[in-house]
């Protein structure tokens, strides 16, 4: 009763910790590469006649470049390791599945063990009421052979 209510609130309290690590891990993959993918887009830099001269231009598409470069290993580490995080999680969801089909079978074994433990007693009782009741029939018997002094074959 309360043992194995608590342990249902545990394997749904851990099934619903689960659940919500994947969505994380997934939702971390998600941004990650939506902003890899906005990160290779890069604008080009353009010199407007006055403001900018073409060798500052240069100067700062190779700095927008390089940050972008960083930026881009940045978010592939994320992406790896939510990649990684999702595994152990999907590593761990197969384990409980495995471990919660063993205590299934386990729990059938215990039903069946217990049904014919049920019927073996019935099966003694039916014997047991048989015998008495052979035992009766005999007595009765060898009781009328008595009376009619007719000798008792052993």
């Amino acid at each position: 009763g309360s043992m194995s209510r608590q342990a249902s609130q545990q394997a749904n309290q851990q099934l619903s910790e689960m659940r919500n690590n994947v969505r994380s891990d997934v939702r971390l993959i998600l941004e990650n590469f939506s902003e890899m993918l906005s990160l290779a887009k890069p604008e080009p830099v353009q010199a407007q006649p006055g403001s900018l001269s073409e060798s500052s231009t240069r100067i700062a598409t190779v700095t927008q470049t390089s940050q972008d470069y960083l930026e881009l290993s940045t978010r592939a580490a994320n992406l790896v390791r939510a990649c990684h995080l999702l595994k152990r999680q999907v590593l761990e969801m197969k384990r409980a599945s495995i471990l919660d089909d063993f205590s299934w079978m386990h729990n059938v074994k215990e039903i069946a063990n217990t049904e014919e433990r049920k019927q073996l007693i019935e099966m003694r009782r039916a014997l047991e009421d048989t015998r008495d009741r052979l035992l009766d029939i005999q007595y009765d018997l060898e009781e009328e052979a008595c009376a009619a002094n007719v000798p008792v074959v052993d």
